[in-house]
């Protein structure tokens, strides 16, 4: 049973999971070792994403899976048990009675109070940071000044890369930084 290799390029592996849990359980796993997705750097990460979709595709289209689920357990906290990052493929079949989907006991939580603790307040656009104002008196302030007034303040410079990215127009980009700003 040794070295079931599914599919390998330079920087992953993808393998038959030797737990016989379910038929084609596949693991696919990065050549460069990081203990989970939270210590994953951004090409390692799109690397094992793509060797995913790779592997994927091929069980749904030449060998009579209709599905994919896709398990991870990142962090002892989440239930990793191998201290390498992986990703589980679960390929699937209509009505082959798995199921993959864990039971939850229901949300604790206000919903408004776990978003206001959880949303993502920087986005970075190659290299650049552009802050997601969360403080209500700053943007009060920037009204006052004329400055603009969005929860999305964007500077100018990253501006510029973005609109270059998309190949905007000049007028068009005129009016993407007032709705950013106003």
């Amino acid at each position: 049973m040794q070295g079931l290799r599914i599919y390998e390029n330079d920087e992953t592996l993808a393998f038959m999971d030797i737990a016989k849990d379910v038929d084609g359980h596949i693991l696919v796993i990065p050549k460069k070792h990081c203990k989970n997705i939270l210590d994953c750097d951004a090409d390692t990460l799109s690397a094992v994403a793509q060797t995913v979709k790779t592997v994927s595709n091929h069980l749904a289209d030449h060998c009579g899976y209709d599905g994919i689920n896709l398990l991870n357990a990142s962090d002892e906290s989440a239930g990793q048990s191998v201290p390498h990052f992986h990703i589980h493929i679960i390929p699937r079949k209509r009505d082959d009675g798995i199921d993959a989907w864990p039971k939850f006991e229901g949300a604790k939580e206000d919903i408004q109070a776990v978003f206001d603790k959880v949303r993502v307040n920087t986005v970075t656009i190659d290299g650049d940071d552009a802050t997601w104002n969360r403080n209500i008196e700053e943007r009060n302030k920037r009204i006052e000044e004329g400055n603009g007034g969005s929860d999305f303040y964007v500077d100018e410079g990253l501006l510029n890369k973005l609109l270059s990215m998309f190949e905007i127009p000049e007028k068009a980009e005129m009016d993407v930084w007032y709705e950013l700003n106003r």
